[in-house]
């Protein structure tokens, strides 16, 4: 999870990455239920909206899914930065409820 990030704009941020709008979170728990080893799958949400976007490609071999998320999410699309912006959480629910 990402917070208090100075300069943040969504705008420039969805420029740089391909993502889906999800009708809900709930689409976004169904997606994250169906087994997809094939795919790199990981959800944005952004504070104060109510809107769920997948970000998902092909996986290379051997590639985890926090490597791409530091690689082309955090650092690709938000520029490199120091972790005090960065906090790890494990699962919707308790990123739902920060």
């Amino acid at each position: 999870m990402v917070s208090g990030l100075p300069d943040f704009e969504p705008r420039s941020f969805f420029n740089q990455i391909t993502v889906e709008k999800l009708p809900s979170l709930a689409t976004l728990r169904e997606l994250f239920a169906t087994p997809a080893p094939e795919q790199v799958r990981i959800g944005v949400a952004l504070r104060g909206t109510a809107a769920i976007y997948l970000f998902q490609r092909l996986r290379n071999p051997g590639e985890l899914d926090v490597q791409v998320l530091h690689r082309e999410l955090l650092e690709g699309a938000l520029g490199p930065r120091n972790g005090q912006y960065l906090r790890y959480v494990r699962g919707l629910d308790e990123a739902e409820g920060t």
